[in-house]
């Protein structure tokens, strides 16, 4: 699978690329990219969790979000534009603050920024080894920012 193929951290792969040059471009896209199919977030998250021999029940139990939509989610049936629902079913996976931000990317979302109160309180926790939402929850809540809202679409609306 991809992941084994280029078992690569984000951050060395940005070294990598700032290293490349037009002669080298493209060794690199054949080397570490998925440029043979369209990976999509929920196949990527998918992929993780396999990797990572979990089941999907366990993670969106410990993501926080809804059965129903974690399993729409993750079986790419259904799209979302909340990013805390793909943080909390990275967060659930157990996913390291890379994987959390490619699948951000992925999903259009942006990745965590180190810039962000917020964002830096989340990518400690990730990199902490935090895997419940619960957990990370305290912790956001601890310092005074707005907990992960898993419930409630940014509308308003239940989904």
């Amino acid at each position: 699978m991809m992941l084994e193929k280029k078992n690569i951290s984000d951050a060395q792969l940005n070294q990598i690329l700032r290293q490349t040059g037009l002669d080298s471009l493209d060794q690199y896209i054949q080397k570490y990219t998925d440029s043979e199919r369209k990976l999509s977030v929920s196949d990527y998250m998918t992929e993780i969790i396999f990797h990572k021999g979990l089941r999907k029940k366990a993670v969106i139990s410990r993501s926080g979000v809804s059965e129903n939509l974690g399993y729409k989610l993750l079986n790419g049936t259904k799209k979302t534009t909340d990013r805390d629902k793909i943080i909390g079913l990275c967060i659930g996976a157990g996913m390291t603050v890379d994987e959390t931000n490619r699948a951000l990317i992925m999903a259009r979302l942006g990745p965590l920024y180190c810039r962000s109160a917020r964002d830096a309180v989340l990518t400690v926790g990730l990199q902490c080894g935090i895997c419940s939402v619960i957990e990370m929850n305290e912790l956001l809540g601890s310092r005074g920012f707005r907990l992960l809202n898993l419930h409630e679409s940014r509308e308003g609306k239940s989904e």
